[in-house]
């Protein structure tokens, strides 16, 4: 970080040349955790440069998406502060969730590129024996012999269970792996929001709003994080990606239903509700 720190072409130097390191001393959840606290510790006077470093820790895959998520939603400096989102965390917790779904998207893109490729490479092999004309346009003995044999074999081939290429199966697994990466975060970022707000709701219901003049500090954190939970419910469900608003309906039955969270869960089955009428 210190090497780094004079520029941000220095810190991608300094992050390319350190990489091993980094991933050897970066296995599990604690370790990760370690490594981003130290992150937000030598750059707290710049937040912009924590979320740029994250950012590359994620990209060159030293920390998870779903670590971020749980390092902004852990308690600030280890004290006995309860957790809560402000505008910065937000920022954390809202770069995870484009960095997921950003692979997901270019992993899909190039699953789609790959399996053109492969159907292209056999209509082209599949082409390579058709038929020949004579002069005047018709086809002779020798030619429609070929075209039955050729008939026959297309046949024969149709029946024939056909594989997918090694590098498009190889993209289909990692397809798999990053969408259960997008899945774990988004279900991740959920659960942590319910887990911060249902240790207090006074504080969101309908009435205690008109008593917020004599709100504590506390309270009002509260209240910031619970705004930050409706627009993280506003954003997934209005998602321009359809497979991403179709994994929250998923995430919402699997997660929500099985926590408790009163005001908390109306707010996202709501948003739920909206995002099925819009797939519908």
């Amino acid at each position: 970080l210190h090497i780094g720190s004079r520029s941000f072409s220095h810190f991608l130097n300094a992050i390319e040349r350190y990489l091993p390191v980094l991933r050897k001393i970066a296995t599990d959840a604690n370790e990760k955790s370690d490594v981003l606290q130290a992150v937000e510790t030598f750059w707290r006077r710049n937040p912009l440069m924590t979320r740029i470093v994250f950012d590359k820790m994620m990209q060159y895959q030293i920390v998870d998406p779903s670590d971020v998520v749980s390092w902004a939603f852990s308690r600030p400096n280890d004290t006995e502060d309860a957790a809560r989102i402000d505008t910065f965390r937000w920022e954390i917790v809202e770069g995870a969730l484009d960095k997921a779904n950003g692979r997901v998207v270019v992993s899909k893109k190039k699953v789609a590129a790959l399996r053109k490729e492969q159907d292209d490479n056999r209509a082209r092999e599949t082409a390579g024996g058709n038929m020949e004309v004579d002069a005047d346009g018709r086809f002779g003995s020798d030619h429609l012999f070929r075209f039955y044999s050729d008939s026959c074999l297309l046949a024969a081939l149709e029946e024939k269970v056909v594989e997918d290429s090694p590098a498009l199966t190889t993209a289909l697994k990692a397809y798999t792996t990053l969408s259960s990466e997008q899945r774990a975060v988004l279900s991740k970022t959920l659960c942590e929001f319910v887990n911060c707000l249902s240790s207090s709701s006074a504080v969101i219901t309908e009435t205690a709003w008109f008593n917020r003049a004599n709100w504590s500090d506390g309270e009002w954190d509260f209240w910031e994080t619970w705004g930050w939970y409706r627009h993280f419910c506003r954003r997934v469900c209005i998602s321009d990606t359809l497979s991403f608003r179709i994994l929250l309906t998923s995430v919402s039955l699997y997660t929500v239903r099985s926590l408790s969270a009163g005001i908390v869960h109306n707010a996202w089955n709501s948003r739920v509700c909206e995002a099925r009428r819009i797939i519908r």
